[in-house]
């Protein structure tokens, strides 16, 4: 029986977990590079080649932290998207642009809706592909 709620717990019924088999339940799904791993704790880069909203992204990589507690049958896991971190580059690029400020302010408005909304669905996209392996652990 698993619980799972919105601050990234998910509760496990009488369940041993250990960093290697949340491993290869993120590597069916993904491919991934541990970055760090200790007896309770195990931390992923995911590695994506491709995104919903470009293809390749030159990017760093999103990760995943995963503490575990195995005493209270809880995984506790919190996501890194240095995608959104992108989108500070339209407000870099509003201090060279001066001249066709009005053009620029649109497309600024428009590219900051478009790519935020993609790069909000990729996340929603990945993070239910981590949550139905957490469910299949």
């Amino acid at each position: 029986m698993k619980v799972l709620n919105e601050k990234g717990e998910v509760y496990l019924r009488d369940k041993f977990i250990s960093p290697r088999l949340i491993k290869d339940a993120l590597e069916k799904k993904f491919n991934v590079k541990v970055i760090d791993e200790r007896h309770d704790y195990i931390k992923f880069k995911i590695i994506r080649l491709a995104r919903i909203y470009g293809a390749p992204f030159i990017w760093p990589q999103a990760t995943i932290e995963i503490w575990i507690e195995n005493e209270n049958d809880k995984l506790i896991y919190e996501f890194f998207w240095p995608e959104y971190l992108a989108l500070i580059i339209p407000f870099i690029l509003f201090i060279v642009v001066e001249e066709n400020l009005k053009d620029f302010i649109f497309f600024f408005i428009v590219a900051i809706i478009f790519f935020g909304g993609l790069m909000f669905l990729d996340t929603r996209w990945v993070s239910r592909r981590i949550l139905t392996a957490f469910k299949n652990i």
